[in-house]
């Protein structure tokens, strides 16, 4: 689960709201939330952005967090 999902899914549990409502706070679709939700989809800058502006979860937190790890018989130059 990606930091930004997990904040958002318990954003909406905090707030009593259904998800239809999120969506219309949001200015996105049913369809979009749910995916948000589910981690389907990822939003872009300015859905980030609108989603800081409504619960206080920053834009980075649905950035990916991966470990790069070193290819096995190759040696680092």
């Amino acid at each position: 689960m990606n930091k930004g999902q997990a904040q958002l899914a318990a954003w909406v549990v905090r707030s009593g709201l259904k998800q239809y409502q999120v969506a219309e706070l949001l200015q996105i679709t049913r369809a979009d939330i749910c995916n948000l939700l589910k981690g389907n989809q990822l939003p872009g800058l300015r859905l980030s952005v609108r989603i800081q502006d409504a619960t206080g979860i920053p834009p980075q937190s649905w950035l990916a967090t991966a470990t790069v790890q070193p290819q096995k018989g190759r040696k680092a130059s």
